[in-house]
């Protein structure tokens, strides 16, 4: 018998659209990228907006790897450059 079918890792691969997931699905799909060994990351960075109590918009940023800070804007700005392809 087969590996079991990962009915979440189906559905993300399936549909591409980000508003069609939950914004957790997108860490847990990295994550099984990242333990199935598909991808092995030198840097991570997970960028969040989010809405405060009082309507405003806020953005945090959470990042652990080996780049500097040049590396770092790097990764942001090919991040920034895929996304606009995709859109």
């Amino acid at each position: 018998m087969g590996e079991p079918i990962d009915l979440a890792d189906v559905r993300w691969r399936r549909d591409s659209k980000p508003n069609s997931h939950e914004p957790t699905e997108a860490l847990r799909a990295a994550l099984r990228d990242i333990q199935s060994g598909e991808i092995d990351p030198l840097h991570l960075i997970v960028v969040i907006g989010a809405e405060t109590d009082n309507g405003k918009t806020r953005t945090a940023y959470y990042q652990a790897g080996s780049y500097n800070h040049h590396g770092q804007l790097g990764l942001l700005d090919a991040a920034s450059k895929m996304m606009d392809r995709d859109a």
